[in-house]
């Protein structure tokens, strides 16, 4: 019994150093695993984040596209270089039937007098920045324009006659509500925001999250900018105080910029497992180290008993 006694504590503490060695290698490969995977897990985020907005950019540059041949399409018309009202009246109708972004149409004649359309600001957009480049022979966009509950933007473009002389402008009127249709969500992950703001970081389209952000809802758009352009692989923490990795494109001419947002905690999804792997198998292993050394203690103690009580017969 005495050598089955000996070869069981030899068997004990080679099992313990064994558990011991494979505890500690598990940590070994969970850190390299850990320190390997991260830098990968996040770039592939960022670059997927990166994608995304390069599509959101090129879908933005082929509405204004679209939009910018439209409008000067409508101002080569006859009834435009002729300033008729009825034909105007016509294509109108046209126009705003078939857009989804602009819900007004306004013409002006080379005197400022409004030919066809209504405006309660006329002052402010004869003035405006918009129609002061038309009438220099530059389609033009006016910062938003607050009218009572109304936020707006004016597009303006020159009207040429057949002698290639400013006849007037061609004003279209997009109100802040259809900003949204510069996005495409279709193209967005589940986890990804996209909201456009303006020059002063107030959002122009609805927040996936706040029913009413829009004009409301103000982003820090410098400082976002700045960790982003510092390294878009830096997570920061977005106007809900959530932590995010971002990407952003500035519409030119606009003074907008639209921000692409992906959760931190989504793109660190996998290395959330590792680790949650990693203590799953830590507690397992520790568990069977705790069996096995109370199985060896009962051992011990039933056959120190059991050596007691044959010497008390003796």
């Amino acid at each position: 019994m005495t050598c089955f006694k000996k070869f069981f504590k030899r068997k004990f503490k080679k099992n313990t150093l064994l558990f011991t060695v494979v505890t500690l290698t598990n940590i070994l490969l969970f850190t390299i695993i850990y320190i390997i995977s991260n830098g990968p897990m996040v770039a592939s985020a960022v670059r997927n984040l990166s994608l995304r907005t390069s599509q959101q950019a090129n879908y933005v540059n082929y509405l204004n596209s679209n939009l910018l041949h439209d409008l000067k399409l409508y101002t080569r018309s006859d009834a435009m270089k002729n300033l008729d009202f009825h034909g105007i009246t016509e294509l109108s109708t046209l126009i705003l039937s078939d857009s989804e972004v602009f819900n007004s149409l306004i013409v002006i004649d080379d005197k400022n007098t409004i030919v066809y359309g209504y405006t309660d600001n006329f002052k402010e957009l004869v003035n405006g920045e918009a129609v002061r480049l038309a009438q220099q022979g530059v389609v033009g966009a006016s910062d938003m324009i607050k009218d009572g509950n109304n936020h707006f933007i004016d597009i303006a473009a020159p009207i040429y006659d057949d002698n290639k002389n400013i006849r007037g402008v061609l004003v279209l009127r997009l109100l802040r509500d259809n900003v949204k249709v510069f996005l495409n969500g279709d193209r967005l992950d589940e986890d990804m925001e996209a909201f456009i703001v303006d020059e002063e970081g107030v959002m122009l389209t609805p927040s996936k999250y706040i029913s009413d952000a829009v004009g409301k809802t103000k982003v820090n758009m410098e400082k976002m900018k700045l960790s982003i352009d510092y390294n878009a692989e830096i997570t920061y923490f977005n106007y809900r105080n959530q932590e995010v990795y971002g990407s952003y494109y500035e519409i030119p001419d606009t003074g907008w910029t639209i921000f692409l947002e992906k959760e931190a905690k989504s793109a660190n999804e996998l290395k959330n497992k590792i680790i949650n792997l990693f203590f799953i198998n830590m507690i397992v292993e520790i568990f069977v180290i705790v069996i096995v050394e109370k199985l060896y203690l009962s051992y011990s103690t039933w056959y120190d008993n059991k050596e007691t009580r044959k010497k008390k017969r003796c």
